[in-house]
């Protein structure tokens, strides 16, 4: 299934074999250029997760040489197509990179609105350092839950269920369904549930 749905040029699909690269998974062994190919391929047709997955590539060093301003490029093409978790990474680069501290806490923001828990815990410590204030982040903290309510639903409550787990060391086929879930990409969800039988 997977296959034919790679052939049509989803996104998802490809995202999700670049992923099963990444990470040996499916009987897959463990490449990162075959994964590079595939996210690349998935970042062309505008998936965000492709991108974000692109920069942590180069950041790291993960099948191509390490560039942090390339991680930085395409961590920033995945923040403005909306990604939170891509815009806590870019804010973590400003911020430890390029000393840019007002430039990061605007990322941590936007990212911590958006419903990026990692970006909310740093706006929280923020407040002791002296980068916001009470109220700042008082604002902040009620976007970020009205955003984390907006996305419970039952449909996610029940795919939580079948997902179940909460570290990264377990499963990666679930870890990445579970991110999913906690950044509200209910379409992609849904196609990788339908994808992994689980649907």
């Amino acid at each position: 299934m997977i296959q034919k749905r790679m052939d049509e040029n989803d996104p998802v699909a490809l995202f999700q074999m670049g992923y099963y690269y990444r990470v040996a998974r499916h009987g897959l062994p463990q490449s990162y250029t075959k994964s590079l190919d595939y996210m690349i391929r998935s970042a062309q047709l505008g998936n965000s997760k492709a991108n974000h997955n692109l920069g942590c590539a180069y950041f790291h060093g993960d099948g191509v040489k390490k560039d942090k301003k390339k991680s930085a490029y395409y961590w920033s093409l995945a923040a403005t197509q909306g990604y939170p978790e891509a815009r806590h990474s870019l804010a973590a680069y400003v911020l430890n990179e390029e000393k840019d501290t007002p430039r990061a806490m605007k990322h941590f923001r936007i990212a911590a609105e958006q419903g990026n828990r990692d970006s909310m815990g740093t706006i929280n410590a923020s407040v002791m350092r002296g980068y916001i204030t009470r109220e700042e982040r008082n604002e902040i903290q009620k976007t970020h839950d009205e955003v984390i309510a907006s996305m419970k639903s039952e449909q996610r409550d029940r795919a939580r269920k079948i997902v179940g787990i909460k570290t990264h060391e377990e499963d990666p086929d679930r870890v990445m369904l579970r991110s999913m879930l906690d950044s509200g990409g209910g379409d992609e969800l849904a196609s990788m549930l339908s994808m992994l039988g689980m649907k």
